[in-house]
């Protein structure tokens, strides 16, 4: 007699853990994390702030946004763009997991500082010279 053992459990937790990577986005080097909302999250925002307020700080992330960016670029420290992702999980090399879920975030604009050799660090992008100094010293 000839068999073949066919083991769908394992198939299947294959398949869940291919569509968990899709949604998340795992930082395990040396790089800035740049995540703007979604347009539902950020409709969500303009509602519960009002669509003034909304669009004055929309402008303000835009602005400095592109600052930091530019800044972040020209130290040579890589930008990851967070788009399109639901988490953001950071790796340290001691093994410490931070996990982030992106439409919880109160703002529209976060810039995260990583350093796998340290925990994840919410920039303020205002003072992006500032942060970047005291982070990666």
């Amino acid at each position: 007699m000839i068999g073949c053992h066919h083991d769908s459990k394992k198939l299947h937790h294959k398949k869940h853990k291919k569509s968990l990577n899709k949604d998340t986005l795992f930082i395990t080097k040396r790089s800035a994390v740049s995540v703007w909302l979604d347009s539902t999250t950020m409709e969500k925002r303009r509602k519960q702030y009002g669509n003034d307020d909304s669009d004055a700080a929309e402008e303000d992330n835009v602005y400095y946004a592109g600052i930091a960016d530019s800044i972040l670029k020209s130290k040579g420290l890589p930008v990851i763009d967070a788009q399109n992702y639901k988490y953001l999980k950071f790796m340290q090399h001691n093994g410490i997991s931070t996990v982030v879920k992106i439409d919880t975030l109160p703002q529209f604009y976060t810039l995260y500082l990583f350093d796998p050799s340290k925990s994840p660090h919410e920039a303020d992008i205002a003072e992006i010279d500032v942060d970047y100094k005291i982070f990666y010293r």
